[in-house]
């Protein structure tokens, strides 16, 4: 089962993780030698867009927050003084200064009490190790069925499952979020494919659609903390949603049971 988390704590453990890197080399060769990837590749860009995303997500999550503004521009000066290190000017300094900048203690403990004050809104169940090598298995599965696939959708598909599997594989770094929102771009991806396959071919396409939402569900089970039935229903609530939002001429599926409080709320 995933660990109950939140994008703000999950985004504060990549901070504190880059807060402890000690290297003499730049923030372009720092940040490549963690990501794995050279610093003029196009995926090392895509990684920092990736972390600019999810610090754009806390930021509006703190903005919308239900909190005094006193808090919420401190929580806001803290991200906004953390995310410095993605700057484009700052590649090129050396990496031990901008970290000694950057990842200052009190911005660190600022932004570990926003995960709290937002954690709420933001939460994320973080998949455990079994989890993960499904979702990369799943994922490398689907890919092998294109080998046999030529054709301009089923290129496009293939190159978006490669990097669906470089996001599992550095979740960490790339966010539930993020994969989550490369999981849903598949989906249309493969329904397009299929359309215009021949009958031979729709099988892998079908095995592939399968795959995607195998791994949607174990990325969505956003509900931590509730019960283990609550958590089926959430579950089959966000599945229900996926399916209908993203599958032409879905079937219109009735909603799982309400809760009390939903109830309640309602009478």
């Amino acid at each position: 089962m995933g660990q109950p988390s939140n994008s703000a704590w999950e985004l504060y453990r990549v901070c504190e993780m880059l807060s402890g890197t000690l290297a003499n080399g730049s923030v372009a060769q720092t940040l490549g030698k963690l990501l794995d990837t050279s610093p003029s590749s196009t995926e090392f860009y895509t990684v920092l867009g990736a972390l600019s995303q999810r610090f754009d997500r806390i930021e509006n999550f703190i903005r919308a927050a239900n909190s005094p503004e006193q808090l919420k521009n401190l929580a806001l000066t803290s991200t906004g003084n953390l995310r410095r290190f993605l700057l484009a000017e700052h590649l090129p300094a050396a990496w031990d200064q901008i970290r000694a900048q950057v990842f200052t203690q009190a911005h660190l403990q600022t932004f570990q009490m926003t995960s709290l004050m937002i954690g709420n809104d933001c939460r994320v169940s973080v998949p455990d190790a079994d989890e993960k090598e499904e979702i990369l298995e799943r994922l490398e599965s689907a890919a092998s069925r294109l080998e046999q696939q030529n054709s301009p959708l089923a290129d496009l598909l293939r190159l978006a499952l490669a990097t669906a599997i470089r996001m599992a594989r550095r979740l960490d770094i790339y966010g539930i979020e993020t994969l989550s929102e490369k999981l849903v771009e598949l989906y249309s991806l493969n329904a397009q494919a299929e359309k215009t396959a021949e009958p031979e071919q729709k099988s892998a396409y079908d095995f592939i659609k399968n795959a995607i939402v195998a791994c949607f569900l174990i990325v969505t089970a956003s509900d931590a903390g509730l019960s283990a039935i609550e958590n089926h229903y959430s579950r089959g609530e966000a599945a229900i949603e996926f399916i209908q939002k993203h599958i032409d001429n879905a079937p219109k599926l009735l909603p799982p049971p309400r809760t009390d409080d939903q109830n309640t709320m309602e009478a």
